[in-house]
């Protein structure tokens, strides 16, 4: 058997009524945060119907215990901060997590600005910025220049941010 996403369930008990669904959403939420659309998941996996699984999600999200523009402002600090992700990785990210693209631009105009961008990307780039100073070698210097615009590409940093925190 198989929920909507085309993932098995799990040989589990299904759950049959909308305050054991609740209750089984509360206890998923009591490990971590979730979006909307992964507590729905996880209920789905546990068993649920898809009915009960949305009315659990929609009286969580209305007793404030998810909020998917908490979870993507939460998300996008921790995710700067820590895991030196930029603003274009933190929105698809979120948008995988099945945030919607409107919370997500409203956390990352709040969050995560241009000028964020800079300061991230600045303080990121002083180690790379003073290994291309001492590079003589102007082939070795395109390398190097090259394998760090991939690095933080990759990351989610804008190209134009990019090079100017490389001058």
């Amino acid at each position: 058997m198989t929920n909507k996403f085309g993932k098995k369930k799990n040989n589990v008990k299904p759950i049959n009524d909308a305050a054991a669904a609740f209750a089984a959403a509360v206890k998923i939420l009591s490990m971590r945060d979730y979006t909307a659309f992964e507590l729905y998941n996880k209920l789905s996996d546990k068993g649920c119907s898809e009915h009960l699984a949305a009315a659990a999600v929609a009286e969580c999200q209305k007793m404030g215990y998810i909020d998917d523009y908490r979870y993507a402002e939460d998300y996008i600090t921790v995710h700067q901060r820590v895991n030196l992700r930029g603003p274009l990785s933190c929105r698809r990210e979120l948008l995988n997590k099945g945030v919607a693209a409107e919370a997500v631009s409203l956390a990352l105009e709040e969050f995560y600005p241009p000028e964020r961008e800079a300061e991230v990307l600045t303080e990121a780039l002083e180690e790379a910025r003073e290994r291309l100073k001492e590079i003589d070698d102007r082939l070795s210097y395109k390398k190097e220049r090259e394998r760090v615009l991939r690095r933080y590409l990759s990351k989610g940093f804008s190209l134009s941010a990019i090079v100017r925190g490389l001058e």
